[in-house]
């Protein structure tokens, strides 16, 4: 099995990095980010998630990365990644959960837990029903 592997230039002083995409892969996969450190490869960031994002903003001179993972059909779970001086850690999520009876209806926007989990919003009874 083999990995999709590329190198991308994230750094302010303009070094690249190594990113590789998980060989086993569904709906949601496991991408690497690798710093070259002394002639070594140190892993630095490994989301899971459909998508990464390179953010307008950095921290000590990386860019903020956002990964998107899909939790279900109706729900989407975002994590803010900033670089901390060795490697990329949470700095914020968030999930937004879409109304099954009516998806054109803007989703609710929900807190993660530690872990990053969604926080589940119970659903509310909806008037005359």
């Amino acid at each position: 099995m083999s990995s999709p592997v590329g190198e991308v230039a994230l750094a302010a002083d303009g070094t690249r990095q190594i990113i590789a995409l998980s060989p086993a892969c569904g709906t949601n996969c496991e991408v690497w980010l690798f710093v070259r450190d002394a002639g070594h490869l140190r892993p630095v960031l490994r989301p899971v998630g459909t998508s990464l994002g390179i953010g307008k903003t950095s921290t000590r001179g990386f860019p903020d990365i956002v990964a998107s993972e899909h939790m279900t059909g109706y729900e989407q779970l975002y994590t803010l990644y900033r670089w901390h001086g060795r490697k990329y850690v949470q700095a914020d999520c968030h999930g937004e959960q879409y109304d099954r009876d009516d998806p054109d209806k803007p989703p609710k926007i929900v807190g993660c837990n530690p872990a990053g989990a969604v926080l589940r919003v119970p659903p509310q009874p909806r008037p005359g029903r």
